[in-house]
């Protein structure tokens, strides 16, 4: 895991297992590996994908802008937010 995290810091994309599936992931601060990974996929800018965050207070207020933004360049207008009942 240390290897996935080092490369993810260094704006390189990972393949993550999950339960059901393997993804394709890269952090999503900065424009370029968002952009790398759109490209990997061969994803128009007009097809989502998902983002995740481990809380609320992730990423840091620097990172909501520019994820923000990233996100507005790839057409995306609404962004649904699911939390744990607390």
């Amino acid at each position: 895991m240390s290897d996935a995290v080092e490369a993810l810091r260094a704006g390189k994309p990972v393949i993550l297992p999950t339960d059901t599936v393997y993804g394709l992931c890269a952090l999503a601060e900065t424009a370029g590996p968002t952009e790398r990974l759109y490209a990997l996929k061969g994803r128009d800018h007009s097809q989502p994908s998902a983002l995740l965050a481990a809380d609320l207070d992730h990423p840091s207020p620097e990172g909501h802008q520019v994820i923000a933004s990233t996100l507005a360049d790839y057409g995306w207008r609404e962004l649904g937010v699911s939390t744990p009942a607390r």
